[in-house]
């Protein structure tokens, strides 16, 4: 009985980086799905939902079958190198597998996952050593503890046959489950099939390693679409194009800032009268707003596949797909709409407001070229001296937001400029200011507690994203008030939804809102389905897509503006 507790555990450990990467949206035991409305099914034995630890590896249950019938035939210490050796490898391949599914709800492939993992490890080296060091420590101290049960499990199993027959009982399921399914574990052809395997209670390795070589190969079937989807997105300036006027253009991607605020009932209401205070202060400065909820490519994370879909029209799927166009230029030109601006003689800026990685060697001229920005405003150039929050970390939004453009009316002067910046202070784990301090130029000087930070960050979240994206919105509210140009043209999306606090019934939308003074500009927008003012349908008519977003600007921003 000890031998069963004892594989029992190591299996539960297996499934622990799946719960961890959604503990804020699964419940630990899972009895919700194997009691519905007080009535008993027996299916959440075999597959479920719930992303918890009660699961078993199918792998893993056979060699404890093979070794335990060839135990007469290899030496004990060879046998407990074996089962070790392979339990940490599963080990290693359920992290990586359930890190990637779980954070970024994508499916994991090898091909466009390598580099990610290698940025991580880099920014990791570059802004959180301690905290690598530490968890590298703690990996170290669980790989012997797994080694050490695992060569007991094999003393235990070499001792008595009572293993076995448990081993042998799942192994037979597994098998059972997939002819039940009509499934072949061992093939993986369809997209779909992704869930079926991975939410089954008895999980094959190689079922979800065969899923990960069909995504790496589907990766390389949407790299063979590039040069179309490029084709397509190019937008053709026309020749006797003159602008009665040049609007400065700020492109604003808010991060975190996704459609489960009107998806989720706990967020709803509160967000609904959030953009009806928002709208009403920006009546007041006479400013218009259209608005939809956008498809994006990715939900999560990967921020730079998002925004970079939207400013160059293209469907970057991810990570994989845009690193190929950022280091692929010459063979590969994009157009971005900041491209677009450079030739209509803006300045164009990427604002890179993000602290603590001065130390990270960050190819600047390669992001521009791709961003299509001929300037970069970066932390250092904020001369930031105040309290600092979250990714990096950072100064305040306010202080990011107001700064920048300072710096660009002092370097641009009389021409007009168009920015690209992604906020940051949302950024999960939501270590945000709630308060917008009465002048941007405050936050030098002012202490932690005049933000009123959000705290207990850890234990909640939920409540914490919200409060997050309020500031995010009243600061921006504030940011537009203070700007003493009449005909600014703002651009707000958000990059994705949220990490780890969404679920499978979250979408890949994220709110687009548009605002200017200029109603011939907003007009046009309500024609390809946007609403009037600053809420969204969560089922418009008309689809949109982050990718749509270049065509369409600069269609109507060149009807709008264009000499008569």
């Amino acid at each position: 009985m000890i031998g069963l507790v004892v594989f029992l555990l190591l299996s539960f450990l297996l499934f622990a980086p799946r719960y961890a990467f959604n503990s804020k949206t699964a419940a630990f035991f899972p009895l919700k799905e194997f009691f519905p409305k007080g009535r008993f099914r027996i299916q959440p034995f075999f597959t479920r939902f719930n992303e918890d630890v009660f699961r078993l590896n199918w792998e893993y249950a056979l060699l404890v079958v093979v070794l335990s019938m060839l135990q007469n035939e290899i030496p004990m210490v060879y046998a407990k190198v074996i089962l070790a050796v392979f339990y940490w490898l599963t080990l290693i391949f359920f992290l990586y597998h359930h890190s990637i599914y779980g954070i970024y709800k994508s499916y994991p492939s090898f091909k466009s996952d390598i580099a990610l993992i290698r940025q991580g490890i880099q920014i990791g080296f570059s802004g959180y050593k301690t905290a690598l060091f530490t968890g590298f420590l703690l990996f170290l101290g669980l790989s012997g503890l797994v080694f050490w049960a695992n060569c007991y499990l094999v003393e235990m199993l070499f001792a008595a046959n009572i293993l076995l027959f448990y081993c042998s009982v799942i192994t037979f399921i597994g098998i059972a489950y997939w002819c039940y399914k009509k499934v072949n574990p061992l093939q993986f052809t369809k997209e779909e099939r992704f869930e079926i395997h991975h939410f089954a209670t008895i999980q094959w390795s190689l079922s979800l390693l065969l899923s990960n070589l069909f995504f790496t190969r589907k990766t390389k079937e949407d790299l063979a679409q590039i040069p179309e989807l490029i084709a397509q997105s190019v937008v053709k300036i026309p020749n006797d194009l003159s602008l009665k006027s040049k609007p400065n253009l700020c492109f604003i991607a808010i991060e975190s800032y996704g459609a489960i605020l009107n998806e989720n009932e706990v967020y709803r209401e509160r967000y609904q009268t959030l953009l009806e205070n928002w709208e009403r202060k920006l009546q007041n400065e006479n400013c218009k707003s259209a608005s939809i909820l956008s498809e994006t490519t990715v939900t999560g994370g990967t921020s730079w596949v998002s925004y970079s879909s939207f400013l160059k029209g293209v469907k970057i799927k991810n990570d994989f797909i845009y690193r190929f166009l950022l280091n692929h230029q010459k063979e590969h030109k994009t157009q971005s709409v900041l491209d677009i601006l450079n030739k209509l003689n803006y300045d164009t800026y990427l604002v890179a407001g993000i602290g603590g990685f001065e130390t990270l060697s960050i190819e600047w001229e390669k992001i521009m070229s791709f961003l299509g920005t001929k300037n970069t405003i970066k932390y250092s150039d904020l001369e930031y001296k105040g309290e600092t929050f979250n990714f990096g970390p950072s100064a305040p939004d306010q202080f990011l937001l107001n700064k920048a453009r300072d710096l660009m009316k002092t370097k641009s002067k009389n021409n007009p400029f168009a920015f690209f910046v992604e906020t940051i202070n949302s950024h999960y784990n939501f270590d945000s200011p709630t308060r917008v301090l009465p002048q941007w130029t405050d936050c030098q000087t002012a202490n932690r507690h005049e933000y009123k930070p959000l705290e207990n960050l850890s234990e909640k979240p939920v409540e914490n994203y919200f409060e997050a994206i309020a500031y995010q919105l009243n600061n921006l509210e504030n940011f537009i008030k203070n700007d003493n140009s009449s005909d600014t043209i703002y651009i707000v999306f958000g990059d994705h939804q949220p990490p780890l606090i969404t679920d499978p019934k979250n979408s890949y939308k994220t709110p687009i809102h548009i605002i200017c003074k200029e109603t011939d500009f907003i007009k046009p927008w309500l024609a390809v389905g946007f609403e009037h003012g600053l809420k969204t349908k969560l089922a418009s008519q008309k689809k949109f897509s982050h990718a749509d977003f270049k065509k369409i600007f600069t269609e109507i921003f060149f009807k709008t503006y264009q000499n008569c």
